[in-house]
């Protein structure tokens, strides 16, 4: 088949727009993207009335969880000084007292100091973890029988918990499914939603801790 002129150039005009066309599909087209956290490390201090209070960030183009787990790195609280002060002299100026009769001049008498100051020792002081009942929550919901029962024991002191293994961490994508079967559904859809999630520890006595985060979920590209 023999093509006219018009033809042909039709043809050619219609395919420039198809490519146009694809190649502007191709710009706009949303892909799925992966936020991926692993083990990013954040440090807090926390005690009996202070827990340790850590906040992960989860956008709201959150589509599904791949992982969401922690380690927690137990070790003893930290301050910037020694604790001490450094030796002050303190003088009194003296004052004298006659006796005359029964009367004691001056009356009343006065003593003077002079001006001092005591300077803390510079240093890193450690205080041994004594903590014990250690409980975690997150969004205010305590899931500390469920962390608990995932690894067959409990933080009890100093340490990294529940394991130096990298395959074996706290799984809060378990915590939720295990109260979704017990019925805590309204629980486990707060522990999951999007947005600054709150993660608190708190134990007997003051301590030192350090959230390792593995995190990771889909999203759309934008």
């Amino acid at each position: 088949m023999i093509l006219t002129m018009g033809e042909a150039l039709e043809r050619m005009s219609q395919r420039v727009y198809e490519n146009k066309k694809s190649i502007k599909q191709d710009d706009v087209q949303r892909r799925n993207e992966f936020v991926d956290v692993y083990g990013s490390e954040f440090y807090r201090d926390g005690d009996a009335n202070a827990p340790a209070r850590f906040y992960i960030s989860v956008s709201k183009d959150m589509i599904y969880y791949l992982r969401f787990q922690f380690k927690l790195i137990i070790s003893p609280f930290i301050s910037t000084t020694s604790g001490g002060t450094s030796p002050v002299v303190v003088s009194v100026n003296d004052t004298s007292l006659s006796v005359s009769g029964s009367t004691i001049t001056p009356n009343p008498h006065k003593h003077t100091t002079n001006a001092h100051t005591h300077n803390l020792i510079s240093g890193i002081t450690q205080t041994p973890v004594t903590a014990s009942d250690f409980k975690v929550s997150v969004e205010g919901i305590d899931i500390t029988p469920y962390l608990a029962a995932q690894q067959g024991g409990w933080i009890s002191g100093e340490g990294v918990w529940p394991s130096l293994d990298l395959d074996k961490n706290y799984d809060i994508l378990e915590v939720i499914s295990n109260m979704r079967a017990e019925g805590r559904t309204a629980e486990a859809e707060l522990i999951e939603r999007v947005g600054y999630k709150p993660v608190e520890i708190s134990a007997s006595a003051p301590f030192a801790c350090t959230l390792s985060l593995y995190l990771k979920y889909s999203h759309p590209c934008r």
